[in-house]
């Protein structure tokens, strides 16, 4: 209240009244919505309207390993090799991290993996197999 006495341009006035009014009461209400929908949607429980605790599924990661390893596991079994990832079109190198897909044994560089995952694309490049398992 003080404020509103010392300070006489209505611009001061104008921004009190909206941060008092409008502002700090929409952004308790966003904070009440966000706890309603974490305890529908994600199964938390809630406290005086927020969320007590969040709990995130399990994120599935992607196997990794060096190419050098998964050629020599390759040639014990005597699969047929694959010598350039599918989705940057460059040649594997030994010391390269790649990521062997687990359903359809396709193998891809690490960060171009990651990268077709950031894109929400959840199926094989290659044979558009479910990336991952359904345990």
């Amino acid at each position: 209240m003080n404020c509103l006495l010392v300070c006489q341009s209505p611009l001061w006035i104008v921004t009190i009244v909206f941060y008092t009014c409008i502002l700090i009461p929409l952004m308790q209400l966003k904070k009440a919505v966000f706890g309603c929908y974490m305890a529908l949607f994600l199964g938390c429980e809630i406290t005086k309207g927020m969320s007590k605790e969040i709990q995130f599924p399990e994120i599935p990661s992607l196997p990794v390993a060096r190419f050098q390893d998964l050629k020599c596991l390759r040639e014990e079994h005597e699969e047929s090799s694959e010598e350039t990832c599918s989705i940057c079109l460059v040649e594997f190198e030994d010391e390269d991290a790649v990521s062997k897909l687990r359903r359809c044994n396709h193998i891809f560089h690490l960060s171009c993996i990651e990268q077709w995952i950031d894109r929400n694309q959840f199926s094989c490049p290659l044979c558009r197999s479910f990336l991952f398992t359904h345990d």
